[in-house]
């Protein structure tokens, strides 16, 4: 134990292993910064970083370690030029990956502009592993079009300073949910020293991974959900893993934020002894479905145009990318399905009657849900070329193949096997 140090003061120390024959001739060099309150105090910056580019490893950043409010933050800087260079020997669609070794609360990896303009035109990957979490994003999600758009006309790519974010969050869920992981803050943004854009809503799914508690079985995880600023709660599509003895939430949103993992065991009470039990009361515990408010869902029940699509919305966490629209004549902004088929309009999941009318309350059929389907499959690229036979069997899988509508219960269930094919 060492005494009488200053707060915020680096100090370095030579180590030496102790063993019975004697000790080490050769010493290693550790610091360390004690600190008291919540004030910011740094390391100097180390350099020679590990990374890896396609499981490659090389010296590729800096990194530096600080503390902010009692966090630890560590800070890895790429090294742009150098990456860019590696990524030029490489095949397009590479990942490089970057890991946090010292188990920081707060995680920042900064490259810039150009590196990503670069690997964005080869389809490259960026993959951060911060101990419990894993954040995996296309760099052409990161759109430098749009940034430049917001930042001074003088700005060039290689002006911009990218930073990825993974964070230890401390907020806490306050409702009737059983939190089981989190929450993990994901985050991006962009600076050219004057102006800063902070990416909330991505082009397409970015991939989140959380590492569940040790001692929590995979049925103990209902789903993931992202945070709202206003306390609200929306369902993302979520995926329990194994990898080496350990589970893990895959996790696939449009939004960066912060997320939480829930249990919320759901049972309805009218699908109790119903042919659709288990796919119904599922997609009730990851709050895909509500029901009816009263404990009840009604299976049996024809579902409506605007029931389908909220329900398909909410289950693959779909959103605006733009302010929300007003699509069709009949879809005004005080009904309850408004966002959920102005995202579906947007996303061109489906085109109304194409007299500017969408008939929400009309009962959907299983044509227009196979339509539907095939079009949300184009969007989380999965395979959409149905011969003829494999229409007929499409059909023939809803519960009544004879009937021409779809049920509450049918709907529920196609929508539940699309999120199994996601994964």
């Amino acid at each position: 134990e060492v005494t009488g140090l200053t707060n915020g003061t680096t100090y370095y120390f030579d180590v030496r292993a102790v063993y019975t024959e004697g000790e080490s001739t050769t010493p290693n060099e550790v610091s360390a910064t004690p600190v008291e309150g919540s004030g910011p105090t740094s390391t100097p910056a180390k350099t020679g970083v590990l990374i890896h580019l396609n499981n490659k490893g090389f010296i590729g950043a800096t990194e530096k370690n600080t503390r902010l409010d009692r966090k630890r933050v560590t800070t890895i800087v790429l090294y742009d030029l150098k990456i860019q260079g590696r990524l030029q020997a490489e095949d397009n669609n590479s990942v490089i990956t970057m890991t946090d070794t010292r188990h920081s609360d707060v995680v920042h990896v900064q490259l810039n502009g150009q590196t990503v303009e670069a690997m964005a035109t080869r389809g490259d990957m960026i993959k951060i592993v911060r101990d419990d979490s894993t954040y995996k994003i296309a760099a052409s999600q990161i759109e430098l079009e749009q940034i430049l758009a917001q930042m001074s006309p003088k700005t060039e790519p290689e002006d911009i300073k990218v930073t990825i974010s993974v964070a230890a969050s401390p907020e806490e869920i306050q409702n009737q949910y059983q939190q089981i992981c989190g929450p993990i803050e994901f985050g991006i943004s962009c600076t050219d020293g004057e102006r800063t854009v902070n990416l909330s809503k991505m082009s397409g799914y970015v991939d989140y991974t959380i590492k569940l508690p040790e001692g929590i079985e995979p049925n103990n995880v209902s789903t993931a959900v992202l945070l709202g600023s206003d306390g609200t709660l929306s369902p993302v599509p979520t995926q329990i893993v194994e990898q080496e003895g350990r589970y893990f939430a895959k996790i696939k949103s449009m939004s960066n934020g912060t997320f939480a993992l829930i249990y919320n065991p759901m049972e309805f009470k009218d699908v109790e002894t119903h042919w659709s039990k288990d796919e119904v009361n599922d997609l009730g515990s990851k709050l895909i479905l509500s029901g009816m408010g009263d404990g009840t869902f009604e299976p049996d029940r024809r579902s409506t145009r605007a029931e389908f699509v909220a329900t398909l919305v909410n289950a693959l966490a779909l959103v605006n990318q733009d302010e929300a629209q007003d699509p069709f004549k009949d879809v005004t902004s005080d009904k309850w399905y408004y966002h959920a088929v102005s995202i579906a309009s947007e996303q061109e999941l489906i085109s109304g009657y194409g007299d500017g009318f969408f008939l929400p309350d009309n009962q959907i059929t299983k044509e227009e849900v196979i339509t539907i389907l095939t079009r949300t499959m184009n969007i989380l690229n999965m395979n959409t070329e149905l011969s003829d036979e494999e229409y007929v069997a499409l059909l023939a899988n809803f519960n009544n193949e004879n009937e021409l509508h779809l049920s509450r219960a049918e709907a529920a269930v196609m929508i539940q096997r699309l999120l199994m094919g996601m994964n």
